[in-house]
């Protein structure tokens, strides 16, 4: 058996570096079906691999602002889409037209009727070393594109009522794909250094693009990684706590759509249900079966038996 895994070249795209992680993890794996990878902006060496490769299955990881070449039939086998938004998934949608199969990498989606098969797949962490935090006062870490459905400023506010001194490191690179001039990124970082009140509050905030690395190493340094978004019903699940669950600090979260599948842990992660502090002194106990059933293990396992179900389909 062997599978072909599609994505792009742009790496300041949450879309795009997913799917250079699951093209890496997949291609590694020594297991019963054998995996390629092409990463590529345009249809020419795609159809020089496959042709080449010659697969049973092709899987696109597929969004129409970053893959506006494919379209269905493109080449005769089967084809696979990953699905990113919730939205996307239903009837009408013109996104299910376009594929004989369909990924949605939320385990926790709901069953739905759809015109093709869906298939729900795990998250899918990164393997990392995690050393003690160089600092020596509460940090506290958040990250993301400059979007405004990121309250970084409302993260503050709640990190100020609970600290009188703490370090919050802020990381806001530009995205491609919706500010690649950066300019809703600077004014996050503009409301945010206008938002802290306290003089042992420090705040630390950059912009430049973090290889994933030097990312999973940032957040190691901190001593817990927040995540706070607006409600942003009907959106795909946010990668930026895959990173975070990679390294073993604590993770605290508010309840966001886009958070849906940390929402259940025990104790609970959420700030609605508990104070940072309260969150932070718990440690990684809530997050240890969440990195259990997102080990790359589990996502591969969980590919490969797709692929086995398509082609005994």
């Amino acid at each position: 058996m062997k599978a072909l895994f599609v994505s792009h070249l742009e790496e300041r795209c949450g879309v795009g570096q997913f799917g250079r992680h699951i093209a890496k993890t997949l291609v590694d794996s020594d297991e019963e079906v054998e995996w390629q990878a092409i990463i590529c902006n345009d249809p020419t060496p795609f159809m020089q691999v496959y042709q080449l490769f010659k697969p049973d299955v092709v899987v696109y990881n597929h969004h129409p602002a970053t893959m506006p070449w494919y379209y269905k039939g493109i080449v005769e086998k089967p084809a696979v889409g990953i699905i990113h938004e919730s939205t996307w998934v239903s009837d009408g949608s013109p996104m299910l037209q376009a594929f004989d199969y369909i990924i949605h990498p939320d385990p926790t989606f709901p069953e739905v009727s759809t015109p093709v098969p869906l298939f729900r797949t795990p998250r899918l962490l990164y393997e990392w070393d995690t050393q003690p935090s160089p600092y020596d006062i509460p940090t506290f870490g958040s990250f993301g594109f400059g979007f405004l459905n990121k309250v970084y400023v409302e993260l503050i506010k709640m990190i100020e009522a609970e600290f009188d001194e703490a370090i919050i490191r802020l990381h806001i690179p530009f995205a491609r794909y919706g500010d690649n001039n950066g300019e809703q990124a600077l004014a996050q970082a503009r409301m945010c250094r206008e938002t802290v009140s306290k003089p042992g509050i420090q705040l630390e905030i950059t912009h430049d693009y973090m290889r994933t690395n030097d990312l999973l190493q940032w957040l190691a340094d901190n001593w817990m990684n927040c995540f706070m978004y607006t409600e942003n019903r009907g959106r795909g699940l946010s990668s930026t706590t895959d990173y975070a669950l990679s390294v073993d600090r604590p993770i605290a979260i508010n309840n966001s759509y886009q958070f849906r599948h940390l929402t259940n842990t025990t104790p609970s992660i959420m700030m609605e249900d508990l104070s940072l502090r309260e969150i932070m002194d718990n440690g990684v106990t809530p997050l240890l079966p969440l990195k259990e059933a997102y080990s790359a293990k589990n996502f591969i396992k969980c590919y490969n038996d797709m692929i086995k179900t398509i082609l005994e389909d």
